[in-house]
């Protein structure tokens, strides 16, 4: 899923998103295999492709950086595909579970254009307007 050109309003969060997206913790046993699950989204047609080439299309023709956020990032894809095809752009990466924000970091190390951060799709505290695109591929 891409939201493009979307404000993080604190207020506009409907409650069937809340709902669907509850706050129950991954522990390690389940971060180890949802990141075993989540290798196969990495074929041409998954959703990670999906989402790159969504913003491509986006962004043909624009230049300069823009800000993405990632909910539900797991360990760290499509975070790190975004970050690696897109330069210019910054990509803050988020996960509600601690286990699956450590696997992101380390995914991510290297990747001096991504942020990871602890944070619940269904409650985020980052501003309006602080993102120009934002991805979820939960």
């Amino acid at each position: 899923m891409i939201f493009l050109r979307s404000s993080i309003v604190k207020s506009h969060q409907s409650s069937l998103v809340k709902r669907c997206f509850s706050t129950q913790k991954f522990d390690s046993e389940m971060a180890y295999l949802y990141e075993k699950i989540a290798k196969n989204h990495y074929h041409e047609c998954g959703p990670f492709h999906t989402i790159l080439k969504s913003i491509k299309k986006y962004r043909a023709g624009m230049s300069g950086d823009f800000r993405v956020l990632d909910l539900a990032a797991g360990n760290g894809e499509p975070s790190c595909m975004i970050a690696k095809e897109f330069p210019n752009a910054h990509v803050t990466c988020t996960d509600i579970s601690e286990d699956m924000i450590a696997l992101a970091e380390a995914s991510t190390a290297k990747l001096p254009n991504v942020t990871v951060a602890l944070a619940d799709m269904a409650d985020l505290q980052f501003e309006s307007n602080s993102f120009d695109l934002i991805t979820c591929s939960y």
